[in-house]
């Protein structure tokens, strides 16, 4: 989606495109709807397109979106209990290996990761 374009995108399009249930890719897209990421036209060529620059908009943006503000700082495995003075099997590993993933997070744009191919199209 090209933040310069006009054309709308239908939802189920994306979800075939990204290979993902279209069920799944309808509630990101409310979600970053909500959040001002995307816009929404209903309607025979309604769909959604990016009411945003790509450019502007960082991984980490997307990941508080979806997931909150705290996602990172929860336990891997899920565990409330999870914590310095308690820690799960994988703690110490999460500690260790998570910061290195907020920065790319922070630190990429949409444009810049979807030029890494971390996003890729379908051919």
């Amino acid at each position: 989606m090209d933040h310069d374009s006009n054309e709308y995108i239908r939802i189920r399009t994306m979800a075939e495109d990204l290979k993902l249930p279209y069920f799944q890719t309808a509630k990101i897209a409310q979600s970053l709807i909500r959040s001002e990421i995307l816009g929404s036209y209903t309607g025979p060529n309604g769909g959604v397109q990016m009411k945003k620059d790509p450019r502007g908009i960082h991984l980490i943006d997307i990941v508080i979106i979806l997931e909150g503000i705290n996602f990172l700082d929860k336990c891997v495995l899920g565990l409330s209990e999870c914590g310095s003075e308690n820690p799960c099997a994988v703690h110490h590993i999460w500690k260790d290996t998570k910061q290195p993933i907020v920065e790319l997070f922070q630190k990429n744009n949409l444009c810049e990761i979807k030029e890494m191919n971390f996003l890729k199209s379908s051919d």
